[in-house]
């Protein structure tokens, strides 16, 4: 009896623990830990000196538990936030892109200011050159010095405005160069930049703020400066109507006496008009 049990207990004396089995992974998961080893290092990323404590503790758990898949679970969610990280910084790039055609489309408008004043300036020199053939036409030295004076006024009142118009255009092309230096560079260091593009907006808006001030200002000395001018010209016009009225008078004066003396030579004229008075 003893013996029968002795050996039906045998086999459970002999019986031995099932070994554990450490999680392993799979052929699938290696092969995408290697592509994206590889594309890390095709993109140049390089490693952090020290993981964080989080990363640490997990890499820890998963040493003493010896479950990879969990952490590499762990660094695919990682590498899911990292992705959000880059698309988001492929939107600030295509928000910096933006914020250059602006600044283009900035660029131009000014362009389309300086030429609008070119051709202002043009026309003003047009009405100059025609107001200066007029004054030789004149024949009374007050009214051409009167004129002369009002000339000289307008044409100094016009290089001014000229002249500071001007430098103001080529003070907003330096800045607008300057800016599109500074994005070239911005664009070459994904690290700054989120920094740049910062100190770009301001730079826009400040560059907004100084074109809503100096179009203001435009506005209001042209405004002013096209008030004077205009007052100038009518006073101008008054003039030459009544040097015109004067000259009308003096052209009928001299057909009278041409028609008088039946002769269009006025030394002839005067001679005549001497003769008749030496006989009264």
């Amino acid at each position: 009896m003893s013996k029968k049990n002795k050996n039906r207990q045998q086999p459970h004396n002999q019986s031995k623990p099932t070994p554990v089995v450490k999680p392993t992974l799979t052929d699938d998961q290696k092969l995408e830990i290697e592509v994206k080893k590889d594309e890390l290092e095709k993109d140049n990323v390089q490693p952090v000196e020290q993981l964080s404590s989080e990363s640490e503790t997990k890499l820890k758990e998963t040493e003493a538990n010896a479950d990879l898949v969990k952490y590499w679970n762990y660094v695919k969610d990682i590498n899911k936030k990292l992705e959000t990280l880059v698309n988001s910084t492929n939107s600030e790039k295509e928000k910096a892109s933006k914020l250059k055609e602006e600044c283009e489309t900035s660029k131009r408008e000014t362009e389309a200011i300086k030429n609008d004043l070119k051709k202002k300036l043009e026309e003003y020199n047009r009405k100059d050159k025609e107001l200066t053939e007029r004054e030789f036409t004149l024949d009374n030295g007050e009214y051409t010095g009167v004129i002369k004076r009002l000339l000289d006024t307008i044409k100094d009142t016009e290089k001014k405005v000229f002249t500071d118009t001007e430098n103001l255009l080529k003070e907003l092309s330096a800045f607008h160069k300057t800016n599109l230096e500074e994005l070239s560079k911005s664009l070459i260091s994904n690290s700054e930049l989120e920094k740049q593009i910062n100190e770009f907006k301001k730079e826009k808006k400040r560059f907004e703020i100084d074109k809503a001030d100096f179009e203001e200002n435009l506005r209001d000395e042209f405004s002013n400066q096209l008030s004077e001018k205009t007052k100038e010209l009518e006073r101008l016009q008054r003039k030459f109507t009544a040097i015109e009225e004067v000259n009308a008078k003096l052209k009928q004066t001299f057909e009278d006496l041409e028609s008088a003396f039946d002769s269009t030579d006025p030394q002839e004229i005067l001679m005549q008009n001497s003769f008749m008075k030496g006989e009264i």
